[in-house]
């Protein structure tokens, strides 16, 4: 989903939208995410996936990010 090159913010909708639908696309398989530096991509893939498939609020999307981690500078 990212390269090295690329930063956490700003990432495009396209990418999130493309990780969704993988996830929707694959029901019974197991999809890891990861991010190899480490730039809270993958709690922002979580954070959509939460949103988009199981009815959480931003607010609380954002509870969790932050609960594991997630440290915006923004």
């Amino acid at each position: 989903m990212c390269t090295s090159e690329e930063h956490a913010f700003p990432q495009s909708d396209k990418k999130y939208a493309k990780f969704l639908e993988v996830v929707d696309t694959n029901p019974d398989r197991r999809i890891f995410v990861e991010c190899t530096l480490g730039d809270d991509r993958t709690g922002m893939a979580i954070a959509a996936f939460r949103m988009a498939n199981q009815g959480y609020t931003p607010e609380e999307a954002m509870e969790e990010m932050r609960a594991y981690g997630f440290n915006s500078s923004l």
